[in-house]
C-alpha cells in the first residue's frame, strides 16, 4: 500500500501481482482498479474486469461496488442495471463497520440507480441478490 500510495505502480505490480494470482483479494482490487484507471498500466477495462470479478466472487466489497459501477455505466462491459443494483446490494452487507463512509456511497448508488430501474428490473435483481447469497 506505501508503494501504491506514493504512486510506484512498477512495486506494487510486482508485489501485488503474484499475490493476486493466488487470490488474495485485496490485492486482486488493487490490479482491477489500476487498470480500469490507467495507474502504473495501460487502461484496461477487460483486465479491471477479470481482477474485479475475481475479488468480487470472494465477496471483497470494494471490487463489488467497482463492477456495479462498471455495469451501471457500461464501462468495459454491456450496461446492466440488473447487474449493477446486485452488486451494490451485496457490496452493502459486506463493508465492515469501519467502513461506514463506502458503505453509504453503496447505499446511495445502489438507490439512484433504482430510480431508473422498473419494478420488475429490481425485483429481479433483489433475486439474484438472494440467490448469490445462498450460494456462499
Amino acid at each position: 500500500m506505501d508503494a501504491y500510495m506514493i504512486a510506484d505502480y512498477s512495486t506494487v505490480l510486482q508485489l501485488l501481482g503474484p499475490l493476486a494470482d493466488q487470490g488474495d483479494s485485496r490485492s486482486q482490487y488493487i490490479l482491477g482498479s489500476m487498470f480500469e484507471n490507467g495507474r502504473g498500466v495501460p487502461l484496461n477495462y477487460a483486465e479491471a474486469l477479470k481482477w474485479h470479478r475475481m475479488a468480487s466472487e470472494q465477496g471483497y466489497a470494494p471490487s463489488m461496488v467497482s463492477l456495479a459501477f462498471m455495469f451501471e455505466m457500461g464501462v468495459g462491459v454491456p450496461q446492466n442495471y440488473i447487474e449493477a443494483y446486485k452488486l451494490f446490494s451485496l457490496a452493502i452487507t459486506r463493508f465492515a463497520v469501519t467502513e461506514n463512509g463506502a458503505r453509504e456511497i453503496a447505499i446511495k448508488s445502489r438507490d439512484s440507480l433504482a430510480s431508473q430501474m422498473t419494478a420488475a428490473q429490481i425485483v429481479e435483481a433483489q433475486r439474484l441478490t438472494r440467490e448469490w447469497k445462498k450460494s456462499k
